[in-house]
């Protein structure tokens, strides 16, 4: 590994890379929930690019990705606060798709970015 790499021991992922179809529209929409966050701060923009912490998002020149990304957050508020800013930035809801699984283990709505 060269000097600047990491190794995060107990993580299995080291980053997502998400190839989009609207770059502009994605960066208002992490934008938007990583302030709800309290993350901003990570937040590092390009002109065709974005990352914050390991979430990598680039413009996709042919198809882009399918991906299903769950964000951490330390209580329910917080929760309602980051589905509230994701669907002011343009997201979907989700919810009714994962209805079942909205339970203690899984107490967060869900919204989408498009």
């Amino acid at each position: 590994m060269g000097d600047h790499v990491q190794f995060h021991l107990g993580r299995l992922i080291d980053h997502v890379h998400l190839r989009v179809s609207d770059l502009e529209a994605s960066k208002r929409f992490y934008r938007a929930v990583l302030e709800s966050l309290d993350l901003s701060a990570a937040l590092v923009e390009g002109a065709d690019y974005f990352y914050a912490d390991e979430l990598f998002v680039d413009k996709a020149s042919e198809a882009v990705s399918q991906v299903h990304l769950a964000f951490q957050a330390p209580d329910r508020a917080t929760v309602h606060k980051f589905h509230a800013a994701a669907l002011a930035a343009g997201g979907r809801d989700n919810m009714a798709a994962h209805r079942s699984l909205n339970s203690a283990a899984w107490p967060a709505p869900f919204s989408v970015v498009r």
